[in-house]
């Protein structure tokens, strides 16, 4: 193995380079290049930044609104209301996540149970357990 990395090394003191008057363009064009796509890629995140402060803001003022109504006892026209409401929650599109699983959704924090694992309903018993119909 030790001959192996001597040789590599050998070959990289060997190897021809450029001379800097031929690196130089080279280096400037590789540098334009990544300063383009970091600019990009700031403004990308800013303006979604921006856009995900805007749909937080008016999903906040959709909860006033709801709180509003949570005491009415005028269930028709509330229940009107409400359907306004999810239309215009829904219409905003998704916000910002507070937390994002490892994998990129949006199921929330992992929820441990703290009861013991045969007492956990599972689908193999849920579907191997007798159906009673009452």
């Amino acid at each position: 193995m030790a001959e192996l990395f001597e040789a590599w090394k050998a070959e990289q003191r060997t190897t021809p380079r450029l001379s800097k008057a031929q690196e130089d363009p080279l280096w400037k064009r590789f540098r334009e290049a990544r300063s383009t796509f970091e600019r990009r890629r700031k403004a990308f995140f800013v303006k979604r930044d921006k856009d995900a402060a805007e749909i937080k803001k008016a999903k906040d003022e959709i909860i006033a609104e709801a709180e509003k109504l949570s005491a009415s006892r005028d269930f028709g026209p509330t229940t009107k209301a409400y359907h306004r409401l999810m239309d215009q929650w829904k219409a905003l599109g998704r916000g910002p996540a507070k937390r994002r699983m490892p994998n990129g959704s949006d199921s929330g924090p992992l929820r441990m149970s703290s009861s013991p694992p045969e007492t956990r309903p599972t689908l193999r018993r849920m579907l191997n357990s007798p159906r009673t119909s009452g």
